[in-house]
Parts: C-alpha cells; structure tokens; sequence
C-alpha cells in the first residue's frame, strides 16, 4: 500500500477531478450480482485511511485513521470510538492496517512510526502490548498455526522485510529478508503466507513455522501487485496489478491460473468463500465483483460506481457486506515532521462510509 499512498499525495489533484463523476451510486441500482448500495454514513471523524478491517463475530470495522484506528459497530451503524484510547504515533497517516485474532480475543494493529506492532483487546478496547519491528511497517497479519503476527515492512527505502512477533506475549522473535519491497499478505491458515513482491511482480512464500522465504513465484504481467485476497478451500490466491487487472494464482504451484479486469488503482480486495465472488476496490470510484468458477476461472459479473478514492475495502463474512470509504481530497504538500510522506488530507465533511450487500 505504500506506493498507493504516495500516488495520492502526488495526484490529489487528478483525485478531485475524479470526485465530480463519481458520485454515490444510486441505492437501487439493478445489478447481475445482486449487490446495491445498503446505507451511506457521514464520518466527520475521518481525515485520511489505508486498510479497512472487520470483526465479524463482533459487528465491528476498524478503519486506519491518520491518527490511530477508529472502531465503528455495522449492526447500530454509529462510531464507537478510537482503539485503544492511547496509542504511540508520530505524525499522519502511520497507522496502516488491523489483523484481528478472535480465538485469542486480540487484535493487531501496524504503526509505521514508531514502526511497530500494537495489541488490543476485542472486548475492552485496551492496549495490552507494544512491540517494535524494523522500520516501514505497513501490512500486518496474524499467522493461526505458529500464534504470530507478522509486519511487512517496506515503506522505507533501506528496510524490505517481515517482522515476527508472538502474538500473545509480543516477544520480538525476528525477521525475514525479502528480495523487494513487500505490499499486501494473507495466510492459509496452514503455516502458509503469501505476499506481493511490488517492485518485483512476484508472490512470496513464507513458511511462518521455518522463518524463511520457500519460493517466489513470478506472475507475469502484473506489474506492483498490491491487493492480495485468498480462497482458502480451493487454494487461490488474488492479486491486484497496476494495469487494470487482477491475475488468479494457484497457490500451491504458482501457477496464473486467471485473470479478470478490474478498476485502476486497486488497494484491497476481499473473497467471499461462501459465494464465490471476490470484491475489489479502486480509486477510480468503482467496485469491481468477479466470479470465480470452478478453480478455473475468473469472470466479472459487475462493476458499481462507488465514489472518489474508494481504493480500500472490507469484507464482513457473516453479512456478506462490503464496506468502502470514500472522500474528497485537498491538494498535498510538502512533506513535514508532522507529515513525513505529504499526505492530502480529506476535506471536511466529505467523508462516507459506504455499505454494499445484497437485497
């Protein structure tokens, strides 16, 4: 996500010119996959995200606010309130993403500065730990076999790697050198991680049981891989490319199996097992479902107008919702102590939590 964030500072301009043809689509939009707009929800509190994150069993979304992590509940659609109450962050936009571990009652969140990994508790909100990771953290995920976190760390030019850290005691247990510079990562639940290879257009593996790097498959024409989703019962992986396209992989060979169009400027997609489609987020303002058939094949069945950088989703699986924020942003400046990549800030009251789900 972190080249996503720096072509936002860079072309925040073509980002308001972006905002006047998407606007909120219509809540009663016939689509082929059933999908419409739910509710569209002001969020004042917001002034900037990387990736969205759900709680399912808790009806809850995180979203990486500029600041720290803002905790909204989807059943009473209102905003609790920041989590946890207190965290260590030095200037905007260094919180990046949540990973939420439900059978230990924890959740993870990845600070860039000081680059680091948080734990908080489900249920209270509290801080219970911090644990620091080399610099340029962005991408979290919490690995179920080994009870690890991991921290992909690549928004530095000096760092590309993966943190390790004990996702019950928050003991540093080391890192893993990367070939580039590392973007999105999911797990199989195996002892499995995948990872996108941005500046190398290829998959990673890691064997989170053995610390290390198995493979790295390239996945020609796909150039920055960002957003990676994965099915895990038919053992495929989705990744994001920057030319409009998202390739399906087979994740135990490496294999391209598919490839489908999508948006520009893809930050996050998600794969909903118990439907077969996956959701895929652009900043161009558009919503991008595909369904996958078989193992086999990869097909877009839609593509709904969202709204002005609408580049990162989440996927609630008990719903079947997806969630998308969507803004206006003013132009960016320089960057500053408080504001070390010269992040745009949204403008105000331009903000809106936006809800997809099906009749």
């Amino acid at each position: 996500m972190a080249r996503r964030l720096r072509d936002l500072a860079l072309h925040a301009g073509a980002i308001l010119g972006v905002a006047a043809l998407a606007s909120v689509p219509s809540a009663f939009a016939r689509t082929t996959s059933g999908y419409r707009l739910l509710r569209s929800v002001a969020l004042p509190q917001v002034t900037g995200w990387d990736y969205l994150a759900t709680d399912a069993e808790r009806h809850r979304l995180f979203i990486t606010d500029n600041s720290g992590v803002l905790e909204f509940d989807t059943a009473a659609m209102r905003l609790v309130g920041p989590i946890p109450p207190h965290m260590r962050v030095r200037g905007v936009g260094m919180v990046h993403g949540v990973a939420i571990a439900p059978a230990l009652g924890r959740g993870y969140i990845s600070v860039e500065q000081p680059s680091s990994i948080t734990a908080f508790d489900r249920r209270t909100r509290a801080r219970l730990w911090s644990a620091d990771v080399d610099p340029g953290a962005d991408a979290v995920v919490f690995e179920p076999r080994t009870r690890t976190v991991l921290s992909f760390n690549g928004k530095t030019a000096a760092v590309d790697d993966v943190g390790i850290v004990d996702a019950v005691t928050g003991a540093n247990r080391g890192a893993i050198a990367l070939p580039g510079r590392p973007e999105a990562a999911v797990a199989d639940d195996d002892g499995n991680v995948f990872v996108n290879i941005a500046d190398r257009s290829e998959i990673g593996v890691i064997d989170a049981n053995a610390h290390k790097v198995t493979a790295l498959w390239p996945i020609g024409n796909c150039p920055e891989p960002s957003a990676m989703a994965i099915d895990k019962r038919r053992h495929l992986l989705f990744s994001a490319c920057d030319n409009k396209s998202v390739v399906m992989v087979d994740a135990r060979s490496g294999r391209v199996v598919s490839r489908a169009a999508s948006g520009d400027g893809t930050d996050a997609m998600a794969f909903d097992p118990a439907k077969d489609l996956l959701f895929v987020a652009s900043a161009d303002g558009t919503l991008t479902i595909a369904r996958e058939s078989d193992g086999r094949t990869l097909g877009v069945i839609d593509t709904i107008r969202t709204g002005a950088n609408g580049r990162t989703l989440a996927l609630d699986a008990l719903t079947h919702h997806v969630f998308i924020l969507t803004a206006r942003f003013a132009a960016s400046g320089k960057p500053t102590k408080d504001n070390p990549h010269g992040y745009p800030r949204a403008i105000p009251g331009s903000v809106r939590l936006l809800v997809f789900g099906q009749s």
